[in-house]
């Protein structure tokens, strides 16, 4: 994303810039994409505006949180752990930044942020 600026997506013009529409368009496909395939694990945190969605685990351990966050690690994913926002009592959950993402490695990484959690939550 940054400062590239693209049409809008059906051509026209849009009262918002391009990027701003864009990036409209990836927290929909990550937030949808959370809302279904992450659905036992995740529960998305909501929020209208900015360049990152929060979810939190259902499991609520923040003992998971932190082995999650190991595997996507190896999975060369990152997000940032929810607790460590939480000043009082932790909420264990992820933090996923896509303004600093290539549009083209949304889903990529989704998929492999998927294979990061057990079968089974």
């Amino acid at each position: 994303m940054g400062n590239i600026s693209r049409q809008p997506l059906n051509g026209s013009r849009s009262a918002l810039p391009a990027t701003s529409l864009e990036e409209f368009v990836d927290r929909f496909r990550i937030l949808r994409t959370l809302q279904s395939d992450f659905a036992k694990w995740l529960a998305p945190v909501p929020s209208v505006t900015g360049m990152h969605l929060a979810a939190t685990l259902r499991s609520r351990s923040v003992k998971f949180e932190r082995e999650l966050a190991g595997r996507a690690l190896a999975a060369d994913v990152g997000f940032d752990r929810l607790s460590v926002y939480c000043t009082t009592r932790p909420r264990a959950g992820i933090v996923l930044g896509y303004g600093a993402i290539a549009e083209s490695n949304i889903d990529e990484g989704l998929r492999r942020l998927r294979h990061c959690f057990p079968v089974r939550p």
